[in-house]
């Protein structure tokens, strides 16, 4: 699915953007990045557990979460805030969302990222403060 980024091929045209959506994710490059920006985040801000920053606030794992880029401009170099740790299942969320929702198409990928971070962590209130909720066909998070 993340292939699939308008952001992407919109900065870096269809062929680089497979390249990159492809390649990226799977090299040292990208796993070395992941790691310095764990030790980042408990050094720095000693943000102990981390956090998913979607709308489930589970503790989040290298291992077995994920990490969103908002921005392309640094690839390689990324800054921290150009990261954002999310559970796979509110990543897939994120990128439904953005992917689905045309007036963030018209945002950069940043403004875009966050604005759809915002739109999931409100359905997730919404979800939990219902009398009776009952999570969604194949959602396995906790709703707390």
């Amino acid at each position: 699915m993340y292939e699939h980024s308008s952001w992407g091929r919109r900065r870096f045209g269809e062929a680089d953007w497979r390249r990159i959506s492809h390649d990226y994710p799977r090299s040292p490059a990208w796993r070395s990045r992941k790691i310095q920006w764990v030790q980042d985040e408990l050094t720095w801000y000693f943000r102990t557990p981390i956090r998913c920053m979607g709308g489930c606030q589970q503790d989040w794992s290298l291992l077995t979460d994920e990490l969103h880029l908002c921005s392309y401009e640094r690839l390689g170099a990324e800054l921290h805030e150009d990261i954002l740790p999310l559970c796979r299942g509110c990543h897939t969320d994120l990128h439904l969302v953005m992917e689905r929702d045309v007036r963030l198409r018209l945002l950069d990928l940043r403004d875009a990222s966050l604005t759809a971070l915002g739109m999931i962590q409100g359905q997730q209130k919404r979800r939990t403060r219902r009398p009776g909720a009952v999570p969604r066909t194949g959602d396995t998070r906790s709703s707390h």
